[in-house]
């Protein structure tokens, strides 16, 4: 999975690149903007300026999240594709990605929602603990993160195959998540293994972008570490998703033209004979 991930990526990186450098120049200017705006009214801070301040909050998120449904499936699908050696330019995507973004916001709300259900117990007695200085109360928060944290991992991995379902299949937010827990049955330890060591390399690669741009303590220098930091390691996990499905496709498809060749149904037939 790792190797195919990378050579997908490596066919279009600079469509990778590209398309995810411009997200990112986009998403950290807005959110300049927004700090400059919010500081401006917390200066004169009033029931009308703190209404202003969440009205501009959920604009920005909802904003963000369908910018991000969009860029999901239509990396997704790009990818998909291109596992299939198939030709697809980048405004076939872009358009199917637009269209099918509702399903890709709706499943990857309930993935947040579920898995943030999962670690809500754990979390819920930590503060509870700590606010009523109970020991024994923040003791039990810490040994239900023990079993807890691998439920949500055993979640979201059954979950993570949604956007290819979707794009791919065309199913709905619920179908997509329910064919991604389909397609995981029997997987999951490869998926996670495969998902944790992207997820460490990402990170380094990350570190290595960002952390000496910081070290300046100029927060225009380091918007710049971010932002190169998204455009190479961004699609990594959404290419990720797309070479699982791939593969898991290409698997079921051979077994059951192995069971069903004529070969073996003639071998079958003697067995049974």
């Amino acid at each position: 999975m790792l190797r195919d991930t990378f050579r997908v990526f490596a066919r279009n990186p600079l469509v990778y690149v590209g398309i995810l450098l411009l997200f990112g120049i986009l998403a950290t200017a807005l959110s300049r903007i927004m700090a400059t705006v919010v500081f401006g009214l917390v200066v004169t801070m009033d029931a009308t300026a703190f209404q202003r301040i969440l009205l501009l909050a959920l604009l920005v998120a909802v904003i963000g999240a369908i910018v991000q449904s969009i860029l999901t499936g239509s990396l997704t699908y790009l990818a998909v594709r291109r596992c299939r050696d198939e030709q697809v330019t980048l405004g076939e995507a872009f358009r199917l990605g637009v269209r099918r973004f509702p399903s890709i916001l709706g499943a990857s709300l309930a993935v947040g929602l579920i898995v943030a259900g999962v670690l809500l117990l754990p979390v819920g007695l930590l503060l509870a603990g700590t606010f009523s200085g109970s020991f024994c109360i923040v003791g039990a928060g810490c040994l239900s993160f023990l079993v807890v944290v691998p439920l949500a991992i055993y979640v979201a991995v059954g979950l993570s195959l949604y956007a290819p379902a979707a794009m791919i299949e065309r199913k709905t937010a619920i179908g997509s998540l329910k064919r991604s827990w389909e397609m995981a049955q029997g997987r999951r330890w490869t998926i996670f293994l495969a998902a944790f060591v992207l997820v460490i390399i990402l990170s380094l690669v990350s570190a290595a972008i960002t952390v000496p741009l910081a070290l300046t303590l100029n927060p225009y220098i380091s918007a710049v570490g971010t932002v190169i930091s998204i455009a190479i390691t961004g699609s990594w996990m959404i290419v990720f998703a797309a070479v699982a499905y791939h593969l898991i496709l290409s698997e079921s498809a051979s077994s059951d033209w192995d069971r069903f060749r004529p070969e073996v149904q003639q071998d079958q037939h003697f067995e049974y004979r």
